[in-house]
């Protein structure tokens, strides 16, 4: 796909590497829309009429369908500067734009090959990941190595914002969203013009200096305030240099972190004070739960969103301070030069330079709050944890108090038990004493012994009949009795073999709380900042404390395993 690109030598060591992202990311990442342009230009045009001042027109939005449209706008010598704009329908969706014309673009304008790394950060995806957002990437180029054949400097860098989504929130989604626009600024300019297109206050730009921009998901206040400032540049030139608009890209994406900080701290501040301000009771010397407030893992589930969103900062800030400290040095340097060629004491940039140097000092403001975050964050989160142990701490101790209580019965039980029975004991050694008496009695009271007139004891010729029902019935008995133990213990034996041993563990315990925790939330796939969040639901035969901090004794987990 690469073989039409423009390399100098500067890229031949990434070529081969470039062109693997390209063919892995490219189905992701750009897809033409039905109804939506591809590419789309802001043109600045500047016309002279004998005497009469310069007038400025800012065409918006023209249509680019083809490569030729994109060749003919580079050699218009009307315009003053042209901003190409790629759109998208939605954060982490596809470019609406095609391969084909975004790479004829690349070829068109020399693009250098790190701009490729600002665009890889666009497409389908799921969630973000912070670290793959490159820094400022700046290049000049000499004629002899472009085919315009006029030196060239050209910068590439991404422009995080924070701004609101105004969607209809459901559970677990955020407000705000973080989302990214990635500019690529290219300048020529040919040294042999500086002497005879010398800078005034009217004109601070030649024209042989043609700034072009390519924006990626640009915001629409950007776009408004850059129509705003072609309205004020019929007056004064300065509004539309190439300098204001970078300038107005960056006060564009610095502007919303400030707010999207203080919802975060506002956010934290409500979860913090919630557990500074819980009154423990402290009558008794023991431990006792929480009096006024109802602690759970939804609260560890909030706080860990929180942190998530202020580790980000600590990645996304620096990153934008990087980017817009080489946006300020790469002017200053472009400023010194301009003003040796000129002669002049000082350059028309240099108040955007000290505005730039303004917002380096409030992205470093940025950074330090960002930290300053993390650390209550990280003082908030443990402050929950140690309430959660203190819970855990109280609910083990009832259960221990319970089980003493348990003990206890169990004890006077087993006492009542054995006086029982030695009772019983008695009872059987009395029993067996008179046993042979009472079957001795019980015989000769029978039909079958009896006395006759004359007073003597007579035995029936029947008797043997006794013998003959007793003693099969006595084996019956024994062997119906036999019968049944044995099938109990096989029946007993093949469930435990089937089933196995039962082991009451921690990991039981948490597969049932897995199984309870049936309620998601949907993710935001747009802000990248909301994350699932789920509701525990606790049964109402277990501590609440277990239930939050998932550690509990064995026989509420066995007690578990059973419900599930």
């Amino acid at each position: 796909m690469l073989e039409n690109m423009a390399i100098s030598y500067l890229d031949v060591h990434d070529a081969e590497d470039l062109r693997v992202r390209m063919d892995q990311k490219a189905p992701d990442l750009f897809k033409i829309q039905d109804g939506r342009p591809q590419l789309q230009v802001h043109r600045l045009c500047v016309g002279r009429h004998g005497s009469l001042p310069q007038s400025i027109k800012l065409i918006q939005n023209q249509k680019v369908e083809n490569i030729k449209q994109i060749k003919d706008l580079m050699n218009d010598s009307k315009d003053f500067w042209q901003v190409f704009v790629i759109r998208q329908r939605r954060s982490w969706t596809t470019l609406d734009i095609s391969l084909k014309l975004f790479q004829g673009f690349i070829d068109v304008h020399e693009t250098f090959s790190p701009f490729w790394k600002c665009v890889f950060t666009f497409g389908r995806k799921t969630d973000e990941n912070e670290f793959e957002f490159p820094g400022f990437r700046a290049r000049r180029t000499l004629r002899r190595t472009l085919s315009s054949g006029r030196d060239a400097t050209a910068s590439a860098y991404v422009l995080r914002r924070a701004e609101r989504n105004n969607r209809d929130l459901t559970e677990g989604q955020v407000p705000w969203s973080i989302r990214q626009t990635a500019v690529y600024h290219k300048s020529c300019h040919d040294p042999s013009h500086s002497e005879s297109t010398t800078s005034a206050e009217s004109d601070p730009l030649p024209l042989e200096s043609r700034p072009v921009f390519l924006l990626i998901a640009p915001s629409e206040a950007f776009e408004k305030r850059l129509a705003e400032s072609a309205q004020l540049g019929i007056l004064n030139t300065r509004a539309v240099s190439p300098q204001n608009v970078t300038r107005l890209l960056v006060s564009d994406s610095l502007k919303g972190w400030m707010d999207y900080m203080t919802w975060l701290e506002e956010r934290l501040k409500v979860q913090s004070n919630r557990l500074v301000f819980a009154k423990v009771e402290t009558e008794r010397a023991d431990f006792s739960p929480l009096t006024d407030i109802k602690i759970s893992f939804i609260d560890r589930q909030t706080l860990k969103q929180l942190e998530d969103s202020i580790i980000d900062l600590g990645v996304i800030l620096p990153t934008m301070l990087n980017t817009v400290t080489g946006i300020c040095d790469q002017y200053r340097k472009n400023c010194r030069q301009s003003c040796r060629e000129t002669g002049g004491d000082e350059c028309f940039c240099a108040a955007i330079i000290e505005e730039l140097d303004q917002h380096v000092r409030e992205v470093e403001l940025y950074v330090k709050r960002a930290q300053s975050l993390k650390d209550k964050v990280k003082s908030t989160t443990q402050l929950l944890s140690d309430l959660l142990h203190y819970e855990d701490a109280v609910a083990l101790k009832d259960i221990g108090r319970e089980a003493q209580l348990e003990n206890k019965a169990m004890h006077y039980l087993t006492e009542r038990s054995t006086k029982d029975a030695a009772a019983v004991k008695v009872l059987t050694v009395i029993s067996l004493i008179y046993l042979p008496t009472t079957i001795v009695a019980n015989f000769f009271s029978t039909q079958f012994v009896h006395t006759n007139d004359s007073g003597n004891m007579q035995i029936s010729t029947s008797a043997w009949l006794l013998a003959a029902i007793a003693i099969p019935l006595t084996f019956l008995t024994i062997a119906i009795w036999w019968i049944w133990v044995y099938y109990k213990n096989s029946v007993s034996l093949k469930i435990s073999q089937l089933n196995g041993p039962r082991k009451y563990s921690l990991s039981s315990s948490l597969r049932f709380l897995i199984r309870r925790r049936n309620k998601t939330a949907s993710s935001d796939l747009e802000s990248g900042l909301a994350h699932p969040q789920t509701t525990l639901q606790h049964h109402e035969s277990l501590p609440v404390s277990v239930c939050r901090s998932g550690s509990m004794p064995w026989s509420a987990g066995s007690e578990m395993e059973k419900l599930a």
